[in-house]
């Protein structure tokens, strides 16, 4: 019986501590509790890491059989240290497998190593690439990523408020409730788009609904 593990994989990704936007506008990568940190998704508490161990050679045959989801899976695994010792390089090879199968979240996730400098060096222009292509292959979190990545400004250049705010929309259109929020946040602030206090709170409730905290927490500022 083939064992999925991506059924016990969560695919939400903490952006709260990756990259966190308050609702003054400052759109700048703040660290939480005095805490840098760099978060893929996490596996559920449900999950565990012996099982993860002993099940490591079967995920393994599924990826190098051509899931490429499962490969993504491997290298979240690999870079957790869930039920494996941790191991950068691996997850970069997992990741890059992931990505070159055609799963968007692989090249979300592989772009987010590149752009920190974790198992690989800094390259903006490549976590460019890997962003893109993500969000060609319809990932949400790739789509909100490039647009982050375009919105700090001083990595790769920027883009129009226009074209931004279409990209956190398509983000959210795909289900990614950091995306929701931040377009929210343009709306709040008429930035690409023009301001509107009910679209606001539209994407607002929508990401908070979609998982991110801080799209509850700003939505409960504005229905105060």
């Amino acid at each position: 019986m083939r064992i999925n593990l991506k059924q016990n994989i969560e695919r939400r990704i903490n952006d709260s501590k990756e990259t966190f936007y308050p609702l003054d506008g400052n759109w700048e990568s703040t660290s939480i509790g005095g805490c840098q940190s760099v978060n893929l998704p996490f596996l559920e508490k449900k999950v565990n890491p012996q099982a993860v161990a002993s099940n490591l050679k079967l995920y393994q045959a599924q990826c190098e059989g051509g899931d490429g989801a499962q490969c993504t899976n491997l290298g979240i695994v690999y870079f957790t240290g869930i039920g494996v010792s941790k191991n950068y390089s691996q997850a970069v090879t997992y990741l890059q497998k992931g990505c070159e199968l055609g799963d968007g979240l692989g090249c979300a996730q592989l772009g987010l190593l590149y752009e920190k400098g974790k198992g690989v060096a800094t390259d903006y222009q490549k976590a460019e690439e890997l962003y893109k292509k993500g969000c060609q292959l319809k990932d949400g979190v790739a789509c909100t990523r490039l647009a982050n990545l375009y919105r700090a400004g001083d990595k790769v250049g920027t883009i129009s408020p226009e074209k931004l705010a279409e990209l956190y929309r398509k983000g959210c259109s795909l289900g990614y409730g950091v995306a929701c929020t931040n377009l929210g946040l343009l709306y709040f602030r008429g930035e690409g788009v023009p301001k509107d206090p009910e679209k606001t709170l539209d994407f607002y409730r929508k990401g908070c609904q979609l998982g991110d905290p801080r799209g509850c927490t700003y939505a409960e500022t504005l229905e105060f």
